[in-house]
């Protein structure tokens, strides 16, 4: 059968009246069906997998302290066995910017240590576009050099990549902690995971 134009890799189809041709996809991409109609599209599952970390410790006290807000804290992680996938986040000042729309899954980690006779909690909250949409609260007793972790996270539709952008922001209650930055290993952390369109 012959169509006109044809190249290797087409695929031919019937349309309900004739045969027609497809023109070949790109490389990864699947045939998929729209509208009974046989078209080529992205593969399915995670396309982006980033994640982030404090390099440099960060004081966390009373109200909002917008974590990495002073620039030049978060990189990206660069240690052997640790990996990502696809598209990067953009980070500037704190202010985490998305390469693409989709559902995303959006956690924030942290651990530290409080040497304030008077700490008792720690909180932690994701902030997609200004509104905050995740929060977390861990206890972080009194006594000295107490050590706490706290985690947040959530499913984002991200529809909007100018305006929905992620900052994660800690509070500590009557006192100050000390949020842990490592160059070489997972302390305070954020990861960024895709899961589809949205």
């Amino acid at each position: 059968l012959k169509v006109g134009s044809d190249a290797a890799g087409d695929i031919l189809y019937h349309n309900g009246t004739n045969y027609v041709r497809l023109a070949k996809g790109t490389d990864g991409q699947v045939l998929k069906l729209s509208g009974g109609v046989p078209t080529w599209g992205a593969a399915g599952g995670i396309t982006v997998a980033d994640e982030w970390r404090m390099a440099s410790s960060q004081t966390v006290t009373e109200g909002d302290c917008h974590i990495g807000s002073s620039g030049g804290q978060w990189e990206r992680v660069d240690t052997a066995q640790q990996g990502t996938i696809g598209s990067t986040m953009t980070e500037s000042n704190g202010t985490f910017t998305f390469p693409s729309t989709g559902i995303w899954h959006v956690a924030f980690t942290s651990t530290g240590h409080s040497s304030s006779a008077e700490q008792d909690f720690v909180y932690a909250s994701l902030r997609i576009g200004g509104t905050e949409i995740a929060f977390q609260y861990s206890n972080c007793h009194s006594g000295g050099d107490v050590y706490y972790h706290v985690r947040t996270d959530s499913l984002c539709d991200i529809d909007d990549t100018s305006a929905d952008t992620a900052k994660f922001y800690m509070t500590a209650q009557n006192g100050s902690v000390s949020a842990h930055g490592d160059s070489a290993r997972n302390k305070t952390y954020a990861t960024f995971i895709r899961l589809g369109d949205t």
